[in-house]
């Protein structure tokens, strides 16, 4: 696992990290969109953590198709 330090942005059932233009998914989600909508409300209901914020992810980096991803199993 590593550590990606960046700026929330949320749109819709998406967040990402800004400075990496990495999507962020969710581990334990075998389908990327489950992943993606559990990441949002992760981030949103369970940590408070609004768009915009500073933080830092711990997760694996990957891609999806072309895509940066970061595989999340935390975020403050």
């Amino acid at each position: 696992m590593q550590n990606f330090a960046g700026t929330l942005s949320i749109q819709g059932s998406t967040s990402a990290l800004i400075e990496q233009n990495a999507i962020l998914l969710l581990a334990g989600f075998p389908d990327v969109n489950q992943a993606k909508n559990a990441a949002t409300n992760f981030i949103q209901n369970v940590k408070g953590i609004a768009s915009g914020a500073a933080v830092v992810v711990t997760g694996d980096a990957s891609v999806v198709g072309t895509q940066p991803v970061i595989v999340m199993t935390d975020i403050h």
